[in-house]
């Protein structure tokens, strides 16, 4: 679908269908094509552009934009507040144990 936005709403993925104006008085030597490099974002911005036709068919659309900016966001995260002291782990110690002894507690569990 044919759109007409202003240049503020623009950014990049959307595919630029026709700049308002005459072609001497923007940047660019062609009239549509997908708005990917950051470079020709702020060219477009910054031209005196304030109108421009999007085709959201071949691009982002400006409800697009919104939706993924707005998924993009981080979520609020406040942690828990432990109700009490958190416990602190010892470290197990091994001890070294022959395999005689060993043997006698297999023993021991398997009966």
């Amino acid at each position: 679908m044919i759109k007409k936005v202003n240049v503020n709403e623009v950014c990049l993925g959307m595919y630029i269908h026709e700049l308002r104006g005459n072609w001497l008085e923007h940047p660019f030597w062609k009239k549509s094509f997908k708005l990917d490099d950051p470079k020709d974002l702020q060219k477009l911005i910054h031209s005196g552009v304030h109108e421009i036709w999007i085709d959201t068919n071949k691009g982002l659309d400006v409800a697009a934009v919104a939706v993924v900016s707005e998924s993009a966001k981080e979520p609020e995260f406040e942690p828990e507040k432990p109700e009490s002291e958190p416990v602190k782990m010892q470290p197990a110690i091994k001890k070294q144990v022959s395999f005689d002894d060993e043997l006698v507690v297999a023993k021991k569990n398997t009966h």
